[in-house]
Order: structure tokens, then sequence, then C-alpha cells
């Protein structure tokens, strides 16, 4: 017997793609279903993915292909990679994090402080 009905949606990789360039650009979901010729329900449950990691994974292929460019000679590209890289601040070294056991005896030494019975202690 044969099944009546739509046939189960399988989503292409251009499907995908376009998916995660439209979320990076900071389209709504619902413009995105209408764009790709979905219903809503449809986008969040196979394409998932794409609208949570999208962004994030457009952004850093573009940054890619901008350091490939930067790497081959391009100039603009290349000062374009040190602006984007500029608006992030060097991080200094900090301190060594402390291990478990550290913490865990640092805090038996010093965790009555803040306590009424701080005074009691010392």
């Amino acid at each position: 017997m044969k099944k009546t009905g739509k046939p189960t949606f399988k989503p292409t990789s251009s499907q995908r793609s376009t998916v995660m360039l439209l979320i990076a650009s900071g389209m709504s979901e619902a413009a995105i279903a209408s764009a790709i010729a979905v219903n809503r329900r449809t986008l969040s449950k196979y394409f998932a993915d794409e609208l949570l990691h999208g962004h994030s994974r457009k952004r850093a292929e573009n940054l890619l292909r901008l350091e490939k460019a930067a790497r081959s000679g391009n100039v603009t590209a290349m000062k374009h990679l040190d602006g984007v890289m500029s608006l992030i601040p060097e991080k200094a070294p900090g301190p060594e994090p402390l291990g478990k056991k550290a913490t865990l005896d640092q805090e038996a030494q010093t965790g009555h402080e803040n306590t009424g019975w701080g005074e009691l202690l010392n």
C-alpha cells in the first residue's frame, strides 16, 4: 500500500548554505523560511543547526578567505584583517589558574571571612 501525502523534506547543501548566509546577515527566521520556500516549522526542524551556528560559520569562512587573500599579497585584505583583529583587545597573561585542590584549600582558609563566624574563628 502506497503512502499518500507530501514526501519527507530533504534539505540540500545549497539550502543549508543559504540559510547560514541569511541568518548571518540578520534576516528573521520568517523571512528566511519565505526565501527558501518552506514554512517556519520546517525551517526550525531541518535547519536548526544552521540557524544556531550559521553566523559563526559564515564569519569564520569569510575570515579564512580574507586571510588567504592577505597571504597572497592583497594589501587591502591585510588592512581589513588587521582592522578586524584590532577590535579585540589582546589579553595580558594572567596568573596561573589554581588547581582544584589548591582552590579548595584556599576556600577553607578564607571562606569564613564573610560570615558571622569570621570573628570567632580568627
